[in-house]
């Protein structure tokens, strides 16, 4: 039969027992805890790393597409300025080829009125170059006639003198006359024809009918073609 020092000490034993399984659960359960809370620790310490990561993924992938949203307004930007620069050139030079065209327009219209005056200067004087020569030739004209007329007046005067001193019959003198009338019409040169002498101016000249006019010219010209020459 135990003592009681002998269960004393089994009680002892087992309280000692008791305690180490006690530390050892309690042991055990910080352990797994530890390893819970380090797991645990790991896993949110990964996530964070991978939201981390994630999250500079994303602010990387925004810069870039600010940064090209950026590179594309001001490359825009440019592109407007650029087709501006560009109008406005196009304005400039159509401005320019306006101005170019407008200068040359001015420069034929006044070459054409410059030309156009000259023409007028030219056809006035080739006017009061044509008007001088009609009247110079007008002038000679006139200067032939009269001087043809004075030597016809002076055969005239010496015809008549010398069929008054042959004392011809006025038939004779009409036919004389007539002969006159168409050596004068006749150019030098030439034979004296019957109709050199109209029969108009005859009648007009001698004051006689067409009949006689026709007899008289008819006899004057019989007597050229024998030798007659006043």
């Amino acid at each position: 039969m135990p003592t009681p020092r002998t269960e004393r000490a089994l009680t002892a034993e087992a309280d000692i027992a008791e305690a180490e399984h006690q530390v050892a659960a309690r042991t055990g359960t910080a352990a797994a805890q530890a390893t819970a809370a380090t797991a645990q620790a790991q896993a949110e310490a990964e996530a964070a790393r991978t939201r981390a990561e994630l999250q500079k993924t994303a602010a990387e992938r925004q810069a870039r597409a600010e940064a090209d949203a950026l590179e594309s307004a001001e490359a825009a930007a440019a592109r407007r300025d650029a087709a501006h620069a560009q109008e406005q050139a196009a304005e400039a030079e159509l401005r320019t080829a306006r101005l170019r065209e407008e200068a040359a327009r001015t420069t034929v219209e006044a070459e054409h009125r410059e030309q156009e005056a000259e023409r007028t200067a030219t056809q006035r004087a080739d006017r009061r170059r044509q008007q001088a020569q009609a009247e110079h030739q007008a002038a000679e004209t006139e200067l032939r006639t009269a001087q043809l007329r004075e030597q016809a007046a002076r055969i005239e005067a010496t015809a008549q003198e010398r069929e008054d001193y042959a004392r011809l019959t006025p038939r004779e003198r009409s036919e004389r006359r007539v002969a006159r009338l168409l050596l004068a019409a006749t150019p030098a040169g030439q034979d004296t024809q019957l109709d050199a002498a109209p029969l108009a101016t005859i009648q007009e000249e001698l004051s006689v009918g067409r009949t006689t006019a026709s007899e008289l010219r008819t006899a004057a010209l019989g007597l050229i073609q024998g030798g007659y020459r006043p």
